[in-house]
């Protein structure tokens, strides 16, 4: 897949509110691993909702504790959403056995990532110079 979170991305851009735009970006992350997905592709995916969600959180009033939880919230509801596409990666008893530690994994790791990315968000778009 060439950048598999251009179209997650566009789809959460052309709707407001946090909920909506987790939504609407998971569903195209569906759609993209209906036939399986790579850890790489996956991988992708978080970084895309990451990146979608901190900048819709940030422009709502709240602590930073309530915002970083949203945006961790949205990485479970992908992970779960895509966890199935991911089995086709490993045999099914290994899945099992692995599952929910790989799932506290991808939330640490988003955890730490949020932290990375929200300057990213925030700092302004460069402008051209004239």
């Amino acid at each position: 897949m060439a950048q598999v979170i251009d179209a997650p991305v566009a789809a959460a851009s052309n709707v407001d509110g946090i909920a909506d735009k987790v939504r609407a970006y998971i569903g195209v992350c569906q759609s993209l691993a209906a036939d399986g997905v790579s850890i790489s592709d996956f991988a992708q995916m978080v970084l895309g909702l990451l990146r979608v969600s901190v900048a819709a959180v940030d422009a709502f009033p709240m602590d930073g504790t309530a915002k970083k939880t949203w945006v961790l919230e949205a990485v479970a509801q992908l992970y779960d959403a895509l966890s199935a596409a991911i089995v086709a990666q490993l045999p099914w008893p290994i899945w099992i056995l692995s599952r929910r530690t790989t799932r506290l994994l991808v939330l640490a790791a988003a955890s730490g990532a949020v932290e990375f990315l929200l300057p990213m968000v925030r700092a302004p778009s460069p402008t051209p110079e004239k």
